[in-house]
């Protein structure tokens, strides 16, 4: 469970079913987007790092480093920042 000061990020019983299932059957560049997009909407002024994400669906960090540099690429995060921020 990621801890964020006094926040914690527990799921409820459908989200963590759902993070499974999204595990099991999702390949590393899906999960990733869907980790980005749930963790940037539930927590927007929060610097998630590439761990953060990687730890969150599953995957090494290396993985969501090589995603999210071609997600970068694609324009679709913003590559002015260190952190993972969606462009608007």
């Amino acid at each position: 469970m990621l801890l964020l000061g006094k926040t914690s990020l527990k799921s409820t019983g459908y989200d963590e079913e759902h993070r499974i299932s999204n595990t099991a059957y999702k390949r590393s560049y899906e999960r990733i987007i869907d980790a980005i997009e749930n963790l940037t909407e539930s927590y927007p002024d929060y610097p998630w790092t590439y761990r953060e994400v990687a730890e969150f669906c599953g995957c090494e960090a290396e993985t969501a480093i090589r995603i999210s540099r071609e997600l970068k690429k694609q324009g679709i995060l913003d590559k002015n920042t260190r952190h993972l921020r969606i462009c608007s």
